[in-house]
Parts: structure tokens; C-alpha cells; sequence
């Protein structure tokens, strides 16, 4: 670790709120795998990386308000609510419209700043043959294609928990800086976190890509059969 305090946190194992903000991440708007290396696609070029550069792959699952279910306001109603129920509407609690937005910090050699994937923004396209039409079914994929590539890197107890499908192991957290200091301790303690090795994957579609696989196979024959022939 470094002596330097500013890198270094403050001395109680916590990170200064200006040492996290100072390493802002870098965004990936879209990707894909080339053999041996990992193509990003940020906002100003591609970055080419080789797997084997990935030190720790770290899943941030945030709690994000979008709305609520409130009704438009009018004078008659709070008028009637008023006499029947003797409250204002002011005073009434009015249920919010909550949902969860992924982020995935890739570190690479030894920054401390990530390349960060936020699943609301993130282009599918040339990392997955098939789109679906719901978001976290592509984001899974995306994710499952991701840890399987990364043989030499390490997962956060959060990306373990999703891969295998226990949810009741997730972890959420209510703003992004929370992740932030999440993310960056699990850079700074990479022993304490999960070789590929020991991932356990477990996926609704599974059978899809045994399906795939299996359809390449007896092609592969098929095409084999053929070369006999013309032999």
C-alpha cells in the first residue's frame, strides 16, 4: 500500500471521502472479447486489455429512487380526504418506484481506478451473439461472459453471490459512492477475495448455451463428413 495519506486512507482502515472521489472511473459504454484480450469501448477510445492484466472484477448493486405512485394533486381530493379522513396530503406517505442499477468495476495491473460498466448504459451488441428484451437477462449474460474470461482474476463476494444465483447473499447499497468504498478497499485486499477457480455458476441459461454448443459440435462433424467424402 502506499505511503502516500491521500492514497492511503486515514489511518483507521477507512478511505477519505477525497481519496475515492479524487479516482473517479472510467466509463465503458460497450466492449468485447478478442482471444486473450478484453476490448473496451470508453468515450474517448478502445482499450485493449489482456486478461490475464485483470486483477479483481467487483459488482455494485444500487438502490435507485426513479418516482413514486402519487396521484396528481387537486383541491377536491385533499378536500374529501380531508373530511372523511381528517389528514392532509401533505401528511400521507406516498410509495416510491425503486430499482436496482448494476455497476461492474474492472481493475487492471495495479490502478486504482476502474473501468466501470453501468448496466443502464452499457451497448450489449458485440458482446453477446443474441439480445434479449429484458435488461438484467442481457446484463447476466454479459457478466457470466465476463467471469469466464477473467481466469487469472479475482470476483468481490457480490459478483460470487450473483453468478451461482443466491440472491439472498446480494449486497445493495444506497448511493454509488458506498460502492466506491467498497470497490476500492476490495482493490487494495485482493487475497481477501475469490479466485475464478472457485466461482460457482449457476444460470438460467445454461441450457441455452449447451444448446449452442452442442449445435456447433455437429456442425463441426457434419463439416468433418463432408471433407471425408470429397476425399
Amino acid at each position: 500500500m502506499s505511503d502516500d495519506p491521500e492514497i492511503s486512507g486515514n489511518g483507521s482502515g477507512e478511505f477519505s471521502e477525497e481519496a475515492v472521489k479524487s479516482r473517479l472511473p472510467i466509463r465503458v459504454r460497450g466492449g468485447e472479447i478478442d482471444g486473450e484480450y478484453l476490448v473496451l469501448y470508453t468515450a474517448v477510445d478502445k482499450k485493449r486489455i489482456a486478461w490475464l492484466d485483470v486483477k479483481i472484477i467487483c459488482l455494485g448493486i444500487i438502490k435507485e429512487v426513479v418516482g413514486d405512485f402519487e396521484p396528481p394533486k387537486s383541491m377536491l381530493r385533499n378536500l374529501v380526504r380531508g373530511v372523511m379522513y381528517g389528514e392532509k396530503e401533505s401528511d400521507r406517505q406516498v410509495p416510491k418506484t425503486i430499482r436496482n442499477v448494476y455497476l461492474v468495476d474492472i481493475y487492471v495491473g495495479e490502478s486504482e481506478i476502474p473501468y466501470r460498466i453501468d448496466s443502464t448504459l452499457f451497448d450489449y451488441r458485440n458482446l453477446l451473439e443474441k439480445l434479449d428484451f429484458i435488461s438484467i437477462n442481457n446484463f447476466r449474460k454479459m457478466f457470466e461472459k465476463l467471469a469466464k474470461s477473467a481466469t487469472t482474476s479475482r470476483f468481490d463476494k457480490n459478483s460470487a453471490a450473483f453468478l451461482c444465483m443466491r440472491t439472498y447473499d446480494l449486497r445493495k447499497v444506497g448511493s454509488v459512492y458506498d460502492f466506491d468504498l467498497e470497490s476500492l478497499e476490495a482493490r487494495r485486499n485482493l487475497e481477501k477475495h475469490i479466485p475464478q477457480c472457485d466461482l460457482q455458476f449457476k444460470s438460467p441459461f445454461m441450457e441455452e448455451t449447451k444448446e449452442e454448443n452442442e449445435s456447433e459440435t455437429q456442425d463441426g462433424a457434419g463439416e468433418k463428413k463432408d471433407d471425408k467424402k470429397d476425399n
